[in-house]
C-alpha cells in the first residue's frame, strides 16, 4: 500500500515538472521542445506504469502469502483431544441412555483418547475417556491356571454381547460349584513393571506373557478367582486371586465428540 502512494507521488511531481518546462520554453521553440520532451515523457511513463504493475503484484502475493500462513496457524491451534460424557447411573440416572440430555461431559487427557462405556452384568454404567494403553484394565476367570492371557490382550473385550453374557454365566456358575463340591483353585502368581527394571529379564518376560509352565502358582480362598490386572503403558501386569471383581465387563468404546451415549446394558435384558 505504501509503496503504491510513493509511486503516485512520483508521477505527480514528474507531470507538474514537465507541465512546468513547457510553459517556461519559448513559443517559436514549442515544437522543438515538445520533440525533445515527448521520448522522456512517454518512457517515463512507462516505466512508472512498469512499478505500479510489478508492486501491486508483490502487494497481492504478500497478502494473500499472510491470509494462508493465517488460516495454516487457525488449524494448528485446533484441539484434536476428544469431549466425552462422563457420568455413572448410581448418581445420575440419565446416565442410563443420555443421548440429547445435559449431561456432564470431560476433555480427555491425550491426544489418542477415546470414549468408552462401561457395563456391569447388573445394569451399573460408566462413562468417560479411556485409553487402552494407560488405564489399567483387569480381566477374570474361574478355573485352575485360567489367568494366563497376554499381556498384549489386554485389556480384554468381548466381540459380542452373547459372549459376554456367556462369560457372565459361566463364572457365575464355577462360583457356585465352589461353594459346593470344587473349593479348590489355583491361580498363576507374578508381578512386574518394565519400567522399573528389576528382577531377572526372563521371568518378567514369562509373566508378561503368561507362560503357564514357568511362572509360580498359588491356591486361592473360596471366595476368590483368578484375575490379571494390566498397563500397557508401564508395561505392568499383575496375576494372582483376587475378591473383586467377580465378574468381566461389557466395554463399548468410540472415537467421535460425546459418542458414549449408548443404552445401559443390563444381563436381565438377555435373560428375561
Amino acid at each position: 500500500m505504501y509503496r503504491k502512494l510513493i509511486l503516485y507521488s512520483v508521477l505527480f511531481i514528474f507531470m507538474l515538472y514537465v507541465k512546468c518546462e513547457n510553459k517556461e520554453a519559448p513559443i517559436n521553440d514549442k515544437e522543438s521542445s515538445t520533440e525533445n520532451n515527448e521520448s522522456p515523457t512517454k518512457s517515463g511513463f512507462m516505466q512508472l506504469a512498469k512499478d505500479l504493475k510489478f508492486y501491486t503484484k508483490s502487494d497481492q502475493k504478500d497478502s494473500t502469502s499472510s491470509r494462508y500462513n493465517m488460516t495454516d496457524a487457525d488449524g494448528d491451534m485446533s484441539d484434536p483431544r476428544r469431549s466425552c460424557i462422563m457420568c455413572n447411573n448410581v448418581a445420575i440416572e440419565e446416565c442410563n441412555d443420555p443421548r440429547n440430555k445435559l449431561i456432564t461431559s470431560m476433555m480427555c487427557e491425550r491426544d489418542d483418547d477415546l470414549c468408552y462405556s462401561l457395563h456391569t452384568p447388573f445394569g451399573i454404567v460408566d462413562r468417560g475417556c479411556f485409553n487402552i494403553n494407560h488405564n489399567l484394565t483387569t480381566y477374570v476367570c474361574s478355573c485352575n491356571l485360567c489367568n494366563y492371557i497376554s499381556i498384549s490382550e489386554m485389556p480384554f473385550m468381548f466381540a459380542k454381547k452373547g459372549d459376554w453374557v456367556g462369560n457372565v454365566i459361566e463364572l457365575s456358575r464355577t462360583k457356585h460349584f465352589r461353594k459346593s463340591i470344587f473349593k479348590d483353585m489355583s491361580c498363576l502368581r507374578c508381578e512386574v513393571n518394565t519400567t522399573t527394571r528389576t528382577g531377572d529379564m526372563l521371568d518378567s518376560a514369562n509373566c508378561l506373557e503368561g507362560n503357564i509352565g514357568n511362572l509360580p502358582v498359588e491356591d486361592c480362598n473360596v471366595d476368590e478367582i483368578c484375575g490379571v490386572k494390566a498397563l500397557r503403558a508401564d508395561g505392568y501386569i499383575w496375576r494372582g486371586c483376587l475378591k473383586m471383581p467377580l465378574y468381566n465387563y461389557w466395554w463399548t468404546v468410540c472415537d467421535n465428540d460425546l459418542c458414549n451415549y449408548d443404552k445401559r446394558v443390563s444381563l436381565h435384558d438377555f435373560i428375561i
